[in-house]
This record gives C-alpha cells, sequence and structure tokens, in this order.
C-alpha cells in the first residue's frame, strides 16, 4: 500500500488552523485547503471539507500576507532590514526597521523588530497583516545589543494583546482557584506564595497597558495588584473612568 506524508487526523488538524486563522484571507484559505485535499483520497477529500470558525468572524481581507511573511524570513536569515507600508490609523506609513522574530499571538503574526528611525530606539513589535510591499533591503539589519538576552516567550508574557507600555516589577494577589489560568499566562516556573485566608500571590514583569488592566478586570475581583504604586492607581483610575461613562 502507498504510504501517505500525512494522515487524515492530521491534515484536519491543519484545514481547522487554516479556516480559524483571521489573518488568513477568505480566499488565500480556500486555495490552502484545496492543496491540502491534493495530499489524500478523494473521499478523504470530502471530509476536510470543514468549518470551524464561527460564522461572521473577521477574516483579513490581505491577499499579499504569504509574500510578506516569505520576504521577512528572507530578511531575518539574511541580517537585512526592510522596508514596508504599515496601516493602524488613516493613511498607510512608510516604514524602515531591523527584523528579528516572528512570532504568532493571539490568532495573528508579529513581527519583532528593532527600530531607530525614531526617537527612542528600541523594540517593537508589528502585526504582519497591516503591513504591505513589503521589501528586503541590501542594508545589514541593526540592534544586535538589544536582542543579544532576548526571549520571546519572556516578551509575549509581558505584552499582553501584543500591546506595549512601561515595565514594571507588578505584584498579583489572586484567589486560589485561579492558580491554573495564572499558569497558563505566566509560566509554569513562576513562583507562586501561599497566603492564610484562600489567596496566593506573585510577582511578574508586565508592560502595563489598559489591555493588562483590562485583563485584571475580567477575573471579576478576583485578581488584585497590591503593588507598585502607580500601577495599582492607574487601574483604579480606569475603573473610576469606565463607571462614570456608564453611570
Amino acid at each position: 500500500m502507498a504510504s501517505r506524508a500525512f494522515e487524515l487526523s492530521e491534515l484536519k488538524l491543519l484545514v481547522d488552523a487554516v479556516q480559524a486563522s483571521k489573518v488568513i484571507s477568505a480566499r488565500t484559505s480556500k486555495k490552502l485547503i484545496r492543496k491540502l485535499e491534493a495530499l489524500c483520497s478523494e473521499y478523504e477529500g470530502t471530509q476536510l471539507q470543514r468549518q470551524v470558525y464561527v460564522d461572521g468572524r473577521p477574516k483579513t481581507d490581505s491577499r499579499s500576507l504569504l509574500y510578506s511573511i516569505d520576504a521577512l524570513h528572507e530578511a531575518i536569515n539574511t541580517g537585512r532590514m526592510v522596508e514596508f507600508h504599515y496601516k493602524k490609523v488613516g493613511r498607510p506609513e512608510k516604514r524602515v526597521i531591523s527584523p528579528w522574530q516572528m512570532a504568532w499571538e493571539n490568532g495573528c503574526y508579529y513581527l519583532i523588530a528593532y527600530q531607530d528611525e525614531k526617537d527612542p530606539a528600541n523594540i517593537r513589535n508589528y502585526r504582519v497583516d497591516r503591513m504591505s510591499y513589503v521589501k528586503v533591503l541590501d542594508r545589514p539589519r541593526r540592534g544586535k545589543e538589544a536582542f543579544a538576552a532576548f526571549d520571546l516567550p519572556s516578551y509575549l508574557r509581558k505584552h499582553f494583546n501584543m500591546f506595549g507600555g512601561p515595565e514594571y516589577r507588578v505584584t498579583l494577589r489572586c484567589t486560589a482557584d485561579l492558580e491554573a489560568a495564572m499558569r497558563d499566562r505566566f509560566g509554569q516556573d513562576t513562583l507562586f506564595l501561599p497566603e492564610a485566608d484562600g489567596y496566593f500571590n506573585f510577582d511578574v514583569p508586565v508592560c502595563v497597558s489598559d489591555q493588562f488592566y483590562g485583563w485584571v478586570c475580567g477575573f471579576g475581583g478576583k485578581v488584585e495588584i497590591p503593588s507598585p504604586a502607580e500601577v495599582r492607581q492607574g487601574l483604579h483610575d480606569m475603573v473610576q473612568k469606565l463607571a462614570e461613562q456608564h453611570n
């Protein structure tokens, strides 16, 4: 019997990942799935025609995403800078940066890069599906010192929904039933200190942003920020503002 490179269950997993991704356009999703169907029999191919994403879930309209990813990997592998247009609000802005790593977070591709075209020079991340006209430049990338001790998992844990902000060593105090959720977010090696009243606390580095405060609020009062004082005050101010808006 002829052997196949993929088992049917593996192909189903790949199809589900393609369909569920919001950064892969509907058109590109169909093309990729048709190619995956060619890797199995005609009967098995009918089983790959699945719909796993919620109807109406937004899918990117970027048709150049795959080409952008390919160009960025080329730049990273060859150690060169890239130029692209980046769309956030309004007209796309031209950027020239030094790419170092790619990451998949919250269903999106992100480029982790060093930028020194604007002050302050720093490590930044960019949504790849918001890039267009990606061009690899014949210029060596910069930022080697900044990335000398860079740890991607740690970087992702500190940035909530990939939003940046000032970094603090934050103490979180949680109810005991949140231990599994906190380990999923901050890692299995995080040191938790139990308290006598059914709580535990721990310290973690966090790039504080409104997204971080929203994450804390999402636990409905089961997570408290004892310190530092400015981060605790920041949460208080945001909650007060929301309360006034919804009064």
